[in-house]
């Protein structure tokens, strides 16, 4: 449920007064529940191992991790680098400059459980396929703490050269009937954001939780927290929370509905708080192990305590995956979120994203992948005076190739073209990216 951020996102920039979160409490919640769930963890029993390791070649399992020790302590470690070429370091539209980055993140986690999925897929490399002997299991129960200390070292901007933080307490328990999961997370970063039109140092305070259980044969209901608090370093924080309660109904084998409700809060250090709900009807499509589809669609109502009128909106959120065939996939998804400014005062943005990819298997190990997407940002007054009129449309583009050099290694080598429209002219912007990553998990 981690809550990544990407280029994508309107980020904004850094804030003057740290307010309050009220999301405080919440976490402290949330925090007990996943520390009973790590007390329990360790008398749960073993998962039932997988039969299909059963036959499969001793060769290629060596590698793997045995099920049979889960529930031991362990300690996992990841590894990764990116070397890049950025034309426009600073996304500014004139006199761009660029230079040579060099990333490198070690990753330490530890826990109980199976969590060495949870920490083998890697951002930059989409597909990064490590085998950890954990994808087939019945169930999937972990606890663990992860640490991802990240250094940015730029080779003629050297005053930018940075060192970011990835802090995350995570945890899961299922059962037949019923499966329960949260997480807290702790982000601190320097990276380009399309708000601030710059690079500046961003901080993330993220708590979620949620809940599913099996009501009936075929109704199902779940609940779900999620709080969100942002600061920017000489922007404007804000605070965002919500819980969702919900059912869905197994209409055929394949094909279910449900029907949920969001409610929500969002606290902005400048500006007008706002309180927000959300009813939605959704979808979830899987006719074949290959094509698998979830939809929601609803409208948003949300009020600015008097002092604008209300507003209501369409919302929605898309994802689909197929798997055309050995060695295909192809996937696309699409939202629409209500985010604050960090850098305008007063200001929401409504962000419609857009993105897809497209992967192809080669001689086993070499994959070839595009990916490409759109976004809308429209600011919005939160005040009855607005303070800007501002419009962005940024686009991006990603081709890589890519090499599993072991069953837990992955090399890529990629090209990313981005590029952003803005009513404000100060914040269009156009970017290349080429870069070389490379990924193993210990």
């Amino acid at each position: 449920m981690t809550k990544t951020r990407t280029a994508a996102v309107a980020w904004g920039a850094p804030p003057t007064a740290l307010v309050r979160p009220p999301w405080l409490f919440h976490v402290v919640r949330i925090a007990a529940v996943v520390a009973g769930a790590l007390a329990s963890l360790g008398a749960a029993p073993v998962p039932a191992p997988n039969p299909a390791l059963a036959d499969a070649d001793p060769a290629a399992t060596a590698n793997s991790p045995s099920t049979s020790s889960d529930q031991d302590w362990q300690l996992v470690t990841r590894l990764t680098a990116v070397a890049s070429y950025d034309d426009n370091i600073f996304i500014q539209p004139h006199d761009a400059q660029s230079d040579y980055v060099l990333h490198l993140a070690p990753t330490f986690a530890y826990g109980l459980g199976s969590f060495r999925s949870e920490i083998a897929p890697y951002a930059p490399i989409p597909h990064f396929l490590a085998r950890t002997g954990e994808e087939d299991l019945p169930r999937k129960e972990f606890a663990f703490v992860s640490y991802t200390p990240a250094g940015v070292l730029f080779d003629r901007h050297d005053n930018q050269d940075t060192l970011n933080h990835d802090l995350l307490f995570a945890a899961r328990r299922e059962r037949e009937l019923w499966s329960t999961e949260g997480e807290l997370h702790f982000q601190h970063l320097t990276d380009a954001s399309l708000d601030a039109g710059g690079r500046l140092r961003q901080t993330y305070y993220t708590a979620a939780a949620r809940a599913d259980a099996a009501l009936t044969g075929k109704i199902e209901g779940r609940l779900g927290f999620f709080g969100v608090h942002s600061d920017y370093s000489g922007g404007l924080s804000s605070t965002d929370v919500h819980g969702t309660a919900g059912l869905e109904y197994s209409v055929a084998p394949k094909t279910s509905v449900g029907f949920d409700v969001v409610a929500g809060y969002l606290a902005v250090s400048h500006g007008t708080d706002q309180t927000y709900q959300q009813p939605r009807l959704e979808v979830r499509y899987v006719p074949t192990e290959k094509i698998s589809f979830t939809g929601q669609a609803g409208e948003e109502f949300r009020q600015f305590g008097g002092h604008i009128g209300d507003r209501a909106r369409f919302v929605f959120s898309m994802s689909g995956d197929y798997a055309a065939a050995d060695g295909t996939t192809l996937s696309l998804s699409s939202r629409r979120e209500t985010q604050s400014s960090a850098e305008f005062a007063a200001e929401n943005i409504l962000a419609t994203y857009f993105q897809g990819s497209i992967r192809q298997r080669f001689f086993q190990r070499l994959y070839a992948s595009a990916a490409g997407g759109y976004v809308h940002n429209a600011y919005e007054g939160n005040q009855p005076v607005a303070t800007i009129s501002r419009r962005d449309d940024y686009y991006f583009g990603k081709l890589g190739l890519a090499r599993d050099l072991t069953r837990r290694g992955t090399i890529e080598l990629s090209y990313e073209y981005r590029e952003n429209d803005s009513t404000l002219g100060g914040f269009g912007f156009t970017e290349n990216v080429a870069s070389a990553a490379w990924s193993y998990l210990f």
